[in-house]
């Protein structure tokens, strides 16, 4: 039987800057990142706009003014990168635990 690791998950706000090369047009987007061990000692980033999973911030952004792929995307330097507050921790069922430590399920 496979012993299961728990992975850690980091969410930060990261806030990105972008600028079509052929308008001139800028906007920002904000991001947030969840960074996740992937098991193989490496980082897997997730990132999610508004709520949903999207793509990475440097990925095949479209100019919403004219339309054109020429967009230059760059991290936000008015916004610093902190982690989130975790979601606090609910308190342990205890019972639970003692029963599946009995059952050597924990």
């Amino acid at each position: 039987m496979g012993v299961s690791r728990v992975r850690e998950t980091v969410t930060v706000q990261e806030s990105w800057v972008y600028h079509c090369g052929h308008c001139q047009h800028v906007w920002r987007e904000d991001f947030e990142v969840h960074h996740t061990d992937d098991g193989h000692g490496g980082d897997a980033a997730s990132y999610y706009r508004g709520g949903e999973r999207s793509i990475a911030p440097t990925a095949d952004r479209v100019c919403g003014n004219c339309g054109c792929y020429s967009i230059n995307a760059r991290p936000s330097p008015r916004l610093r990168r902190e982690p989130l507050m975790p979601p606090p921790v609910k308190p342990y069922d205890l019972e639970l635990i003692f029963r599946m430590r009995r059952l050597h399920a924990y």
